[in-house]
């Protein structure tokens, strides 16, 4: 019988079903391995016994594993488990790894492998060898050569003290990482010194041989002690540092003072007297490089002339520690009880730092301190309290933070916070107002805001804007009569909608003629319109209301920037009359300024390099469909073409050429007709009308011909202008300016 294969074959569990024998795939993950005797596989341990554990694989039947030296080794089966846990006993010293895989029972199928690596070092280091030592004062200088392990490395090194030369009376007296180390303020005596050495896998070496010191700083005849009065930690400043007898006299006493890392008379140098004196003092002052712990050490005679000597050791910092606020944020609202937590630290270099000593935290309400709370030095870096604001004023307020070392240096940081307890009406308001504004919002994501809706939708906005201007100012009732009208025009946007019905582009090209009607900056009209691309559309809006229908006529003009550099400009857009009567009925999406009534309007824009810009503006009335209808067609034969003009011109009602409207009578008007209309024609300028006549009633009879069974909608406007700088010359001349209801555009006639 043949065998079904997908050629990802597996020998693992079987499918018995009325098809050919078929095997099931089985896929597996390799293992996550950890040690709960050598966690980290970057440290040493001193541990050869080693385990490691790991999760159940899913389809797992068996894990393959092996203890080798190779980091890539691929265990073959022979040692394999069920477990999910193997230990090992007596590994040899090294790097060794782990490496298991899980595998499904015959061993045919497994995951990839799993290497774990581990480090394994039982050999202690050798002994340190070579000791030696200096003694100055009661100070004993030691260096010794290092010691040596052959795995794991040297990571430290004991210093041990005995009285004799038996191990049992030694006792550690430091730890450290270098072949050296300073024992200061010894009593007289004999010491003994052995060093131990220490590997990184934590094994230590047998003690060193001894090295033996004797100290005698002091003449054991001295007749008294010297008491030195210094302070334990010093900032930067200066302090008088006194030293006194306990009894009797001082002859010839001189005051020695070392900072860290200095010698004696290096960095102040050494004070004498010469005499017999009650006490020796001296001014020292210090800065910025001193910090650390130091030294004074006062040497004198006593009565009978025996050698006295003492020493004191003190901590200089300098530094200012370091304090910042963790809760709250900085210009947080705070309500009720909230949490004041800071961290304060000193210099993280212990023998340089002379801890914090408090912490102390304050509010500041104008100008006036309060303290909150203070606390004593902790363990924590972090100091925080609980703080009820119930009882403060709402308003504004500085918190102050002040860390104190032990040094007496200072540093603070502040905060400003705002704390506003409201009543149970304030804070309904405040909520009130965001699910409103949630619900404003779902609605503009989903809404077309045209013509009076998006004149409602401006008002709204504006509306929230003095809602929220109420709050501000702590004007709960105002806010609330905000939020009733608001939640009012609200449910009116969300029962209204808008659809656009008829959507048609104008034709404005005519940038000739438009150009034509400025009295001054054609040729900066001309130029700044052609580097944009301006269109215009039209359309009809059905705004659907709770308890009404209407229309409305939409003008739509897009400005795209063609040049790859910011435009601010003014754009000018002439009007049909038709349209609008008056510049009044207009409204727009977009600020605008009135420039003729009759009407031209302009609007003030900026626009980026090779960027769009939208105006919509549309007439502030219902229309039915009949009256939307005669609104489209007010636009059909109009060719003026919105303008671009720099910002710096100054555009006003002076800018155009004055346009004679009038209403168009039952026949059409002739040439001669408008000429005569003209104002203080003469003769010679009658004349060149009739000739005019002439030319416009041929071609008025060859467009006869060309008529439609249907005549486009007459243009009940009509312009008649004489150019300024013409007007101002003494030649007749004159342009008459008729609209031929057969074509589109105008026809110029000069005479």
């Amino acid at each position: 019988m043949p065998v079904s294969y997908d050629g990802n074959y597996d020998d693992g569990e079987a499918i018995c079903s009325d098809k050919p024998w078929v095997r099931k795939v089985v896929s597996l993950s390799a293992p996550t391995v950890s040690s709960s005797t050598h966690s980290n596989s970057n440290s040493w341990y001193n541990n050869n016994d080693p385990s490691f554990s790991w999760d159940p694989v899913q389809n797992a039947s068996i894990y393959c594993y092996k203890l080798g030296e190779n980091s890539d080794t691929d265990p073959d089966c022979d040692n394999n488990t069920q477990n999910t846990s193997i230990s090992f006993n007596d590994v040899a010293d090294g790097t060794h790894y782990f490496h298991i895989k899980a595998c499904t029972a015959s061993g045919t199928t497994c995951s990839s492998v799993t290497h774990f690596k581990i480090n394994v070092d039982t050999i202690a280091p050798s002994a340190p060898s070579s000791i030696s030592a200096s003694v100055s004062g009661s100070t004993v200088s030691l260096s010794w050569s290092g010691a040596s392990d052959a795995k794991s490395g040297i990571k430290e090194y004991y210093v041990y003290r005995c009285t004799s030369t038996s191990t049992s009376s030694c006792s550690k007296i430091a730890t450290t990482s270098s072949t050296s180390y300073t024992n200061s303020n010894l009593s007289n005596g004999t010491y003994y010194y052995r060093i131990k050495a220490v590997d990184n896998a934590g094994n230590i070496s047998d003690y060193s041989s001894y090295k033996k010191v004797t100290v005698n700083v002091q003449d054991t005849g001295c007749d008294y002690s010297i008491n030195i009065d210094v302070p334990s930690y010093v900032k930067a400043e200066t302090i008088t540092i006194t030293a006194t007898p306990s009894s009797g006299k001082l002859y010839s006493p001189t005051m020695k003072v070392k900072t860290h890392g200095k010698n004696y008379g290096e960095r102040f140098s050494n004070y004498s007297l010469s005499g017999t004196q009650s006490k020796i003092e001296h001014s020292y002052t210090f800065s910025s490089g001193d910090d650390g712990t130091a030294y004074v050490w006062v040497v004198a005679e006593d009565d009978d002339g025996d050698s006295c000597s003492y020493t004191k050791t003190f901590i200089v910092d300098t530094t200012k520690p370091t304090i910042s606020w963790k809760e709250p944020t900085v210009n947080a609202t705070l309500e009720g009880e909230v949490t004041l937590k800071v961290e304060a630290k000193d210099e993280t270099n212990a023998d340089k730092a002379s801890g914090i000593k408090s912490v102390s935290i304050y509010y500041i309400k104008d100008g006036k301190e309060t303290k909150i709370t203070s606390f004593n030095a902790s363990s924590s870096s972090t100091y925080s309290i609980p703080w009820n604001t119930e009882n403060l004023e709402n308003g504004s307020y500085t918190l102050k933070a002040v860390a104190k070392d032990n040094a007496g240096n200072e540093a603070y940081a502040e905060i400003v916070v705002e704390i506003k307890n409201l009543s149970a009406d304030a804070k309904k308001v405040e909520n009130d107002a965001e699910e409103l504004k949630k619900q404003f919002n779902d609605i503009k994501e989903k809404q077309t805001f045209v013509g009076k809706l998006a004149e409602k939708k401006n008002e709204l906005e504006a509306l929230l804007k003095d809602v929220d201007n109420a709050i501000e100012n702590g004007d709960y009732n105002k806010a609330s009569q905000y939020l009733e009208s608001a939640q009012n025009m609200l449910e009116d946007l969300n029962n209204s909608s808008a659809e656009t019905e008829f959507e048609e582009s104008i034709v404005c090209s005519n940038i000739e003629e438009t150009v034509a009607m400025l009295k001054e900056y054609r040729d900066e009209a001309a130029t700044t319109t052609s580097d944009f691309n301006i269109t215009r559309s039209f359309q009809i809006v059905k705004i659907e209301e709770k308890d009404k229908s209407y229309r409305q006529a939409v003008v739509k003009l897009k400005i795209v920037n063609t040049t790859e550099e910011e435009k601010e400009i003014q754009l000018i857009e002439n009007i049909p009359k038709e349209f609008a009567e008056n510049a009044s009925m207009i409204k727009s999406n977009t600020e605008f300024e009135v420039i003729k009534a009759d009407p031209i309007i302009k609007f003030n824009i900026s626009v980026g390099p090779n960027e769009e810009y939208e105006i919509a503006y549309w007439l502030d009335a219902e229309l039915d469909s009949n009256a939307a209808e005669e609104k489209k067609l007010s636009f059909e034969n109009f060719s003026y073409a919105p303008l671009a003009l720099p910002n710096t011109a100054n555009i006003t009602e002076e800018t155009f050429y004055e346009a004679q409207a009038e209403e168009t009578p039952e026949k059409e008007p002739t040439a001669a007709t408008a000429a005569v209309t003209s104002a203080k024609m003469d003769w010679p300028l009658i004349i060149g009308v009739l000739v005019a006549i002439v030319i416009v009633a041929i071609l008025l009879l060859c467009g006869l011909g060309m008529k439609s069974e249907e005549e486009p909608r007459e243009r009940k406007r009509r312009f008649a202008y004489v150019p300024e700088e013409k007007s101002k010359e003494k030649e007749d001349y004159s342009y008459i300016i008729v609209r031929n209801r057969n074509k589109e555009g105008l026809e110029r006639f000069r005479y």
